[in-house]
């Protein structure tokens, strides 16, 4: 692919069917299947700060535009994403600050 982009990801090892909880209250702003992660869940926390979900089931996800509080469950993880399909189950879970993506770690404590 020869291409260099920044990503900073916490991929969680999880069977299929797990539960899948917000890391902080917010708006449901995205849900679709895109190529790289699977079906995905993105959620605004204001201030130009958006949580994802990747590698979700395509079932018994959250609704497009709900607010969403911490602990929430916005779905279940998956097999949907292509590029793990042969590896371990697992959630893919990524931050972004103004569109650049940031250490998760850094950013949930204060929300």
């Amino acid at each position: 692919m020869n291409q260099n982009r920044r990503h900073v990801v916490v991929g969680q090892a999880a069977p299929a069917g797990t539960s899948v909880k917000t890391c902080a209250s917010g708006t449901v702003t995205r849900i679709e299947k895109e190529d790289r992660y699977g079906m995905i869940v993105e959620i605004s926390h204001g201030n130009d700060l958006l949580s994802l979900y990747g590698n979700l089931a395509e079932d018994g996800l959250v609704e497009l535009g709900e607010v969403v509080s911490r602990g929430d469950v916005i779905g279940k993880v998956g097999k949907t994403s292509p590029f793990e399909a042969s590896g371990a189950e697992y959630l893919h879970f990524s931050m972004k600050l103004k569109g650049e993506p940031v250490d998760p770690g850094k950013h949930i404590q204060g929300l």
